[in-house]
């Protein structure tokens, strides 16, 4: 793809056809500084793939084909689609255990603090998030690596890393300022955070936010359903 807009206006207006790929993929890279992994800049690149009776995957290919022709997307060789892959789960095996309490990532990042946002938010607020999201980390030293659209356009995977330079509280409380940071520009926006993983511990404090004045009925819930507190206590802010 060219920019990053101009194929999110391609893909949305392919799901306005009522297209429902059964891998949806795009996300454009930033060069970074410090990831042990290696990242380069490049423009965005869309990961497609169709499902189900041959005659509609094949419709659905005609369609999604004359869709990116018309933004002079190009077609990348199908070596591409195999890397995608044989490596899309490598950084969940990077968290695979090499010592008891040790992983491959606690050794490859002790220079380097790495985290992600992932933020669901109305198709037509993205671009402008994406906007807010790049100015956001700028002001907080913290460098983005993807910022990506994935399974649908309204679900955005931003992932970000930051140096550590001798100082790894500071570095890691940039950060946390930063997601912190996006998460609110989220909500802002009429959007959501962590369609992914849960609320868990990590983002608890911002459940108030997240839920309005749904979070005291959430808590009451709770308290009702589970009045001793000892089903997944600190979770969810509750």
């Amino acid at each position: 793809m060219r920019d990053f807009s101009t194929g999110f206006s391609a893909l949305s207006r392919l799901y306005d056809d009522g297209l429902t790929p059964s891998v949806m993929d795009f996300e454009e890279t930033f060069e970074a500084p410090a990831l042990p992994w290696g990242g380069e800049a490049g423009p965005p690149t869309l990961y497609l793939g169709f499902a189900g009776a041959k005659e509609i995957v094949d419709a659905s290919w005609r369609i999604a084909r004359r869709r990116m022709k018309s933004v002079h997307a190009s077609v990348l060789p199908d070596r591409e689609a195999r890397d995608y892959w044989r490596t899309r789960h490598d950084i969940i095996y990077m968290h695979d255990e090499i010592s008891p309490g040790l992983t491959r990532a606690d050794v490859a990042l002790t220079d380097t603090i790495f985290d992600y946002v992932h933020v669901a938010l109305p198709r037509s607020r993205i671009l402008a998030y994406r906007r807010a999201a790049l100015a956001i980390l700028g002001r907080h030293g913290v460098h983005p690596i993807g910022f990506g659209l994935w399974t649908q356009p309204e679900l955005v995977s931003l992932e970000v890393v930051k140096p550590v330079l001798e100082d790894r509280p500071a570095a890691k409380a940039a950060v946390a300022a930063a997601l912190d940071a996006l998460i609110r520009k989220a909500h802002a926006l009429g959007g959501s955070m962590e369609y992914v993983h849960g609320i868990g511990v990590k983002l608890a404090h911002l459940i108030d936010e997240e839920l309005g004045t749904g979070a005291d009925l959430a808590r009451r819930v709770k308290e009702a359903l589970d009045p001793s507190g000892v089903l997944n206590p600190g979770k969810l802010g509750l």
